[in-house]
């Protein structure tokens, strides 16, 4: 981007040196670029803030791609980072992009300590003991498993019932 930036600005300085060495007056174009210079100057005032804060969060770690996080009031996965904005898959699948000069906040639950958030629908006749007796002993059988034992480091916890 700043390549690009650099290649237009010099590339607009050679056509007014250009046009002023064969004689033409510049000095409307130069007026005029002035104004547009402005106008894009007032239409990119988001775009600025969002590429700031953007450098500032990712010189901070603040976010990780893989991280799970709540941003404003979406939680989910990061799966992408650009300087500008922040792609999120949240729990029920949706993706998310969000630029960085709409976040107020960053909750990163993945930092130095991690969980697995999970959400899972149970057919509506099956009664729900079975299905958390169910649930804990699949849990157990993970954990003994010697492929997935040195991921999973405590026990299944378990919130209870969500909706109906």
């Amino acid at each position: 981007m700043i390549r690009n930036v650099i290649f237009v600005t010099i590339l607009i300085i050679a056509v007014i040196a250009g046009l002023a060495n064969l004689g033409v007056n510049v000095t409307p174009l130069l007026a005029g670029a002035g104004v547009i210079g402005l106008a894009i100057g007032f239409g990119a005032q988001t775009l600025v803030q969002d590429l700031i804060t953007g450098i500032f969060i990712l010189i901070e770690d603040s976010l990780a791609v893989d991280d799970f996080v709540q941003i404003n009031n979406h939680m989910g996965t990061v799966e992408g980072l650009t300087l500008r904005t922040v792609r999120l898959r949240d729990l029920d699948g949706i993706v998310h992009i969000i630029t960085f000069s709409r976040i107020e906040s960053i909750h990163n639950m993945s930092r130095q300590f991690g969980i697995a958030l999970m959400r899972i629908r149970i057919p509506f006749d099956m009664k729900i003991d079975d299905a958390i007796t169910l649930m804990q002993e699949t849990a157990q059988e993970l954990r003994r498993d010697p492929m997935m034992r040195h991921y999973i480091w405590s026990p299944l916890e378990m919130q209870g019932v969500q909706g109906v």
